[in-house]
Parts: structure tokens; C-alpha cells; sequence
């Protein structure tokens, strides 16, 4: 059976779902698995062991900028390109997330820094908790969020 997902690859991994009574089932690829964010290091289908059922199956494509494949990274530890960042990116996310907490890089701001990019920065991380606290049904919770947001962004919400 074919990954349904990218309908390239054999489909190795079979998902189900089952939310508010809605059974929801997905045969996929381990590429794909792993982009769907279904395979962390810490998750019995990691890559590690994953590879021993499956060998090669991560190292199947090279990076378009250097050239490099994920067995490589994963021999180094370290990353070739720019581009190796997008192209391997369900490798590499859950990795970064759990090294550094988080995926996306936003850096430290110098102490003199301008109140519009603090107040910006905090709007952001308001709004990864106010999507948190949604998704968890956590409303009023999100109800004070979204009020310091709008406190912030001087009343408008976006």
C-alpha cells in the first residue's frame, strides 16, 4: 500500500485516530510520519529505531543546496545548508524541540532594545499560549490570554 500522504513511498505506518467518537484512520510513510510530527525522539517509532527495521529508509534523499543526507547529518551532528533545514525538516524538528524547547530560533534582544519588539515578542508568545489553551478547552484561560493581547496590541486582536 502507498503512503497516503505523499503516495510515493510504502505506506510502513498505520495511524489511528479517534477523537469525539470520529475514528479517523492514515496509512503513511516514515517521511512522512515524520512531518506529520508522529515520530519525537522520545516516541518508541524514533528514527534510531526505526531505521533498524527499515535501514536507508531516512537517508533516501540528498539536500538540494549541498548535497548532504540525513545518515550524514546524523553521523556529524551538524548541518550542511541553509536548506537542509526545510528539506529535512520533520528529521530535524522534533530533534530541536527537544534540545532547545523549540523549533523556531528568536534569538536574545539586547537590553536597549525598542518596547515595539518586546511588545511584539510577548504578543507572539501570547498567542502561542492563547492556541494552546484553545486547542487543551481551556477557555477561560484563553479569555484572559486574548485580553492581555488586546492590552498589548493596544485593543486590536488579530
Amino acid at each position: 500500500m502507498l503512503c497516503e500522504k505523499c503516495g510515493m513511498n510504502l505506506a510502513n505506518l498505520h495511524l489511528s485516530q479517534n477523537i469525539n467518537g470520529k475514528k479517523t484512520e492514515i496509512h503513511v510513510c516514515h517521511s512522512c510520519a515524520a512531518q506529520m510530527g508522529y515520530l519525537g525522539a522520545d516516541n518508541i517509532f524514533s528514527t534510531d529505531f526505526f531505521n533498524l527495521l527499515t535501514p536507508n529508509i531516512a537517508g533516501h534523499a540528498r539536500c538540494p543546496g549541498c548535497g548532504e543526507t540525513y545518515e550524514e547529518y546524523k553521523a556529524t551532528k551538524r548541518i550542511g545548508c541553509e536548506k537542509c533545514y526545510t528539506h529535512f525538516a520533520g528529521f530535524l524538528e522534533p530533534v530541536l524541540k527537544k534540545v532547545h524547547g523549540n523549533a523556531l530560533h528568536t534569538g536574545k534582544l539586547p537590553k536597549k532594545a525598542s518596547g515595539a519588539l518586546k511588545q511584539k515578542r510577548e504578543s507572539e508568545r501570547l498567542r502561542r499560549l492563547l492556541q494552546e489553551a484553545i486547542l487543551n478547552e481551556e477557555f477561560e484561560k484563553a479569555a484572559n490570554l486574548r485580553d492581555r493581547i488586546r492590552e498589548i496590541d493596544g485593543g486590536e486582536v488579530k
